[in-house]
């Protein structure tokens, strides 16, 4: 990802927060993130701030692959993930929206913590894409059931990514068509990309996604270059357009 674009993100941004390691913890001083207690000497330890942060985001993660890091039980948050950058952790609610907005931060000690403030901050319910310029909303577009094909919409639009899920016993091809409903068989799509039995794949245009003039059409094919729709409901399909 480029420096300074900001990217869709599906169903919006995810709040964020941050921990500064300032010194080394004294026994007994507290990190609550999310009403989750973390004690340093008792849930992450730490020579050094360093050291610290990656044994506090061991913790949080529950990365039993670091347990060295965290000498007792690793009490794991299942509403955020976090990523740490020299003596910086970044806490990301794993819900993305304005529901992690609520998520609380907060420290025994501010000489040894610095907290970015009480709560998480930055989540909002849709997606955006801002290469330059203002912001555009961006919706999601996905049926909630097995299907061969799905309208994103039925008029000219720009699409930023597109995925499917394969439910069947072979490999298909996801189709990306500019027209405004589903093509007859034999048309040749716009793109074209090979989804393996059983799993997900996609198209990521990039912050400022593909125009198309007609409207945006995804189907499941069990040929590649030309249409030929599969037989039966076995894609889960989802969007991002605008």
């Amino acid at each position: 990802m480029n420096p300074g674009v900001e990217y869709y993100r599906p169903f919006g941004q995810p709040a964020t927060a941050t921990v500064v390691i300032k010194n080394v913890p004294a026994a007994a001083d507290t990190v609550t993130i999310d009403g989750v207690v973390y004690t340093y000497g008792v849930d992450f330890v730490g020579s050094n701030e360093l050291q610290v942060a990656q044994s506090l985001t061991a913790a949080v993660n529950g990365d039993r692959n670091r347990v060295d890091l965290a000498p007792t039980v690793i009490t794991p948050i299942r509403s955020v993930y976090a990523l740490y950058y020299g003596k910086t952790i970044r806490l990301i609610a794993t819900i993305p929206g304005s529901v992690g907005n609520a998520i609380t931060l907060a420290t025994s000690t501010a000489a040894n913590f610095t907290v970015s403030g009480a709560t998480f901050s930055g989540g909002a319910d849709s997606g955006s894409v801002a290469a330059s310029g203002s912001p555009a909303t961006i919706a999601p577009a996905g049926a909630n059931a097995l299907a061969k094909s799905l309208v994103v919409k039925a008029s000219p639009g720009v699409l930023y990514s597109a995925s499917v899920y394969n439910d069947d016993s072979v490999d298909n091809f996801l189709q990306l068509f500019d027209t405004a409903s589903v093509p007859a068989d034999a048309v040749v799509p716009k793109y074209t990309r090979r989804i393996l039995s059983m799993d997900s794949g996609g198209f990521d245009f990039g912050s400022r996604g593909i125009a198309l003039s007609i409207g945006i059409v995804l189907v499941l094919s069990s040929t590649d270059v030309t249409k030929t729709i599969v037989a039966t409901n076995v894609g889960l399909f989802l969007a991002a357009y605008l």
